[in-house]
């Protein structure tokens, strides 16, 4: 292996890590949403004059987002 290619190598695997720590954290949001569901944000939504059905988007934002980010992390492309 030469210095480049080491170098490249951890930048990719800190990536990994950078990449599922994220979706990890986000992931965890999104399953409090979908335990206790997303009610409560009627008030802030109110509050701002947007419509109760923005609060779903806060499903596909903290459970979507999380698993494409992990299963995109398998799909990287390879420098040449």
């Amino acid at each position: 292996m030469t210095i480049a290619s080491t170098t490249s190598y951890r930048d990719d695997i800190g990536k990994l890590i950078l990449r599922v720590a994220v979706a990890a954290l986000i992931g965890f949001h999104g399953v409090s949403k979908l335990k206790h569901g997303v009610g409560w944000m009627a008030g802030p939504l109110h509050a701002h004059h947007l419509p109760m059905f923005v609060g779903y988007g806060v499903y596909a934002a903290e459970v979507v987002a999380p698993v494409l980010l992990i299963v995109g992390s398998s799909h990287v492309r390879r420098r040449p």
